[in-house]
């Protein structure tokens, strides 16, 4: 599995944010690369698309995923 792949696993996105005392409501999930994804806090949807935007811009077209930020809806 790539990691980006693992925003499809519920319980593995759970369990991250549980053991970190992370509130689901907070999290924007960023799929960085075919090989990471990232979740960041209290940030805007709007500011993390933008950011993910201007960095696809720099990967290998191959790589990149989505030019968008996400809430998760666990």
């Amino acid at each position: 599995f790539k990691g980006a792949s693992q925003i499809l696993n519920k319980n593995i996105i759970k369990g991250f944010l549980e053991m970190n005392g992370i509130n689901p409501e907070c999290a924007v999930f960023i799929p960085a690369s075919i090989h990471e994804a990232l979740i960041v806090i209290n940030e805007s949807v709007e500011d993390m698309t933008e950011m993910v935007t201007e960095a696809n811009r720099v990967l290998n077209p191959e790589e990149a995923l989505a030019d968008k930020a996400y809430k998760l809806a666990l």
